[in-house]
């Protein structure tokens, strides 16, 4: 195969040096996270690093999963399976058991925080602009 074959081939994400933050040791003190995580804490700790860094801003963490799982890349392979595995079930426990956590919003704020018309579930998740975060 020549070099200009290789380049053509779609290329796997390679593991990072990238040591981990402090912040992403922080994060893997959730034993829930570290059980979901070992390959990506093995090869690509830059990924814990930026996820950990906007843990508490769900909107954040939701543009992060989607470049990680989604890509709109021509050329790229991506990450092993395994890694997208451990990625989405981190995603699920995410939506599932920290978003939650972060909403605490009363019956008296609800449509004022969130933009949610009538009595619409919502998970009502204020940003900066007001605007709301539904699932």
């Amino acid at each position: 195969m020549t070099k200009a074959d290789s380049n053509s081939l779609p290329r796997r994400i390679r593991p990072s040096s990238e040591p981990l933050s402090d912040v992403g040791r922080e994060l893997l003190k959730s034993p829930e996270v570290a059980a979901i995580l070992p390959l990506v804490l093995r090869d690509y700790q830059h990924v814990i690093n930026n996820l950990a860094a906007v843990w508490g801003e769900p909107l954040r963490v939701n543009a992060i999963f989607d470049k990680l799982l989604l890509s709109d890349r021509d050329g790229r392979q991506g990450f092993p399976l395994a890694v997208v595995v451990e990625l989405s079930e981190l995603r699920n426990y995410y939506h599932q058991r920290i978003i939650p956590t972060l909403v605490k919003i009363s019956p008296a704020n609800r449509h004022a925080n969130t933009g949610v018309v009538g009595d619409e579930p919502s998970l009502g998740i204020a940003t900066r602009r007001g605007t709301g975060f539904r699932l």
